[in-house]
């Protein structure tokens, strides 16, 4: 195998371990996804340490990483906190700088069309179950939400993978110039059926940059064509009109509105209300763990609840939070190091700079993304798009 097609073809294995440790999640508890990716971290490691340019800088991370992580567990230990679970949740947190340094340092680009290859077998293996009634849906697991999710386990984790994959896929077709019709139902399709608000919201923020962008080929085109577009513009609306009361995306809206007892549009416009509906409850989980986080002794402040503490409260659902109040402030900062020293010589392009600041906005708001290796792989794989001539 060429060397420049060694990491395109390990990524289209991504969406059938991630499918894979879907059906191990809902049955019994084990993340071989996670077992996976750790593996290729530490290779990722390796690879960084031997083939980075600035070895220095890179070994002096590795060391306070190391002293950092040591210092973490045995604190941890003697806390109560279960260390496997400590050590899986550290992995998750360093997983996504990590990465960036990686895919930095790789001298081999990825193409929009890796990504794209990857966002189809993503598709085929969450819509395949459906037609036949099988997978699983979100109110399983939570009765006020009601969400398809296939085999997968988490829908946040799911629909941000597709925020990258799909935002990706439409720069791959402007470039070209030409879309495949296939791709395109499938994508409706997803669309339909996993309606996370977070996924719509971000689908009209993509849908308006891009509009913004080729703005000037718009304009010509509506000039010439004025009157087709208008025709498909209505048409858009009188089928979104027919499909909306009866989408998944609706009816997870009532499901959560009956849920909280919120009857009218006023009594939604409630800081609990607001809290409940549209963040489900993580104000009211960061809250909860702030006023346990300050009632620490000064070494528990530096070095964090720990992830056993977190979860035996709840888990905020917000990345930075939960990256801060699990490891502390020392964790935090030595977080933020890596991340400059990953990002800060990065010339991004424009594209790729609204996807990631948009992602980065998703993990402060819905969480599921820098301490999720499934998504954080992709958010990571921009560095290596943002290569690509």
């Amino acid at each position: 195998m060429k060397k420049e097609k060694i990491l395109p073809t390990i990524l289209l294995t991504f969406p059938f371990l991630d499918f894979l440790t879907g059906i191990c999640s809902w049955n019994h508890y084990f993340s071989i996804g996670l077992l996976v990716k750790g593996i290729l971290l530490i290779l990722a490691l390796f690879y960084i340490i031997k083939y980075h340019k600035d070895k220095k800088t890179i070994l002096f991370f590795l060391i306070l990483l190391c002293i950092f992580c040591e210092v973490y567990l045995t604190y941890q230990y003697y806390n109560h906190s279960t260390l496997f679970a400590e050590l899986s949740h550290l992995m998750k947190i360093f997983y996504f700088p990590i990465l960036i340094l990686f895919f930095q340092t790789y001298p081999y680009p990825l193409k929009k069309e890796d990504l794209y290859k990857v966002l189809l077998c993503y598709l085929i293996l969450y819509l395949i179950p459906y037609p036949f009634g099988l997978g699983h849906n979100m109110n399983e697991l939570y009765p006020e939400k009601n969400l398809y999710l296939s085999y997968f386990f988490t829908g946040n984790e799911l629909a941000n993978t597709f925020i990258i994959l799909l935002t990706i896929t439409c720069f791959y077709f402007l470039e070209k110039k030409r879309m495949n019709i296939v791709s395109i139902i499938l994508i409706i399709l997803m669309t339909l059926l996993l309606g996370t608000k977070t996924m719509y919201a971000c689908l009209i923020i993509i849908a308006c940059y891009l509009l913004f962008q080729h703005r000037k080929q718009l304009k010509k085109s509506f000039t010439k064509y004025w009157k087709q577009i208008l025709l498909g513009f209505t048409g858009i609306l009188i089928l979104f009109f027919l499909w909306f009361p009866k989408s998944d995306f609706y009816t997870n809206i009532k499901t959560s509105l009956r849920y909280y007892e919120v009857d009218s549009i006023s009594e939604l416009f409630t800081v609990q209300n607001i809290d409940h509906v549209i963040f489900s409850s993580r104000l009211s989980f960061l809250k909860d763990i702030n006023e346990i986080y300050i009632k620490e002794k000064p070494l528990g402040l530096l070095l964090g609840l720990g992830r056993t503490r977190i979860t035996q409260t709840k888990e905020i659902e917000m990345d930075i939070f939960d990256i801060f109040y699990s490891i502390g402030i020392l964790g935090i900062l030595l977080y933020l190091y890596i991340l400059y020293i990953a990002l800060h010589h990065i010339k991004w392009k424009k594209e790729y700079r609204f996807l990631f600041s948009l992602l980065l906005l998703i993990s402060c708001i819905t969480g599921h993304v820098l301490l999720s290796p499934m998504v954080s792989t992709f958010l990571a794989s921009l560095i290596s798009l943002n290569k690509e001539s």
